[in-house]
């Protein structure tokens, strides 16, 4: 997906129209997902407060360590950016309470270890991981990695998190209908559609 977005000509002042075209069209949250170096080449600063006036809501800088996260809290909130921060299920309780005090938007919650993408069943230490990270924060805790099926939302849900994070699944189905973009967005549509019948009521 990276490669066919750069190929393409993508890049930050691309992305910004992009965002500013969907919050036109509908004003929901959106939430960047990023390599550090993308924002300390634009600028922290000026990076933050462009992408918020386009309309982003909230920053995860995907390979900054929470050692490093003051590196961008501050900018960050001064731009008026919720910060998002990863917990793995390796994570450590010390860790896992810095974590929670850094972060004002929620907590990724990374369901299992590996490479993001399919899986047939979510990990069996979701919900111990959820329930930890619930006594430490108020933020809602959502769940990523390899969520690619409508039943692995309901255990996400049933195991307590307030939000489930899908990717991998989405570039899935874009890449197999690239030549077809009516079929790709009914078959967006029909999968998240089932996703979001597989965790109501229980996330909204």
């Amino acid at each position: 997906a990276d490669i066919r977005a750069l190929t393409a000509g993508m890049n930050v002042q691309k992305a910004r129209e992009f965002i500013e075209k969907v919050k036109d069209y509908k004003d929901i949250p959106i939430g960047l997902l990023m390599y550090y170096n993308l924002v300390y080449q634009y600028g922290t600063q000026k990076f933050f407060s462009d992408f918020h006036e386009a309309g982003v809501n909230s920053v995860l800088v995907a390979d900054l360590s929470i050692d490093d996260a003051d590196e961008i809290t501050a900018p960050a909130a001064s731009a008026g950016l919720d910060t998002v921060f990863m917990v793995t299920p390796n994570t450590t309780p010390e860790r896992m309470k810095l974590i929670a005090s850094k972060t004002t938007g929620f907590i990724y919650t990374v369901s299992l270890l590996g490479v993001t993408g399919s899986r047939e069943k979510v990990s069996d230490m979701l919900e111990g991981l959820v329930g930890k990270l619930k006594k430490l924060t108020t933020v809602p805790v959502c769940v990523g990695f390899g969520i690619s099926k409508a039943e692995h939302a309901a255990a996400v849900a049933s195991a307590g998190a307030d939000g489930v994070i899908i990717g991998s699944k989405i570039v899935e189905l874009i890449e197999k209908n690239l030549s077809n973009k009516e079929k790709m967005l009914a078959e967006i549509s029909t999968f998240l559609t089932d996703v979001k019948s597989a965790i109501s009521p229980r996330i909204y």
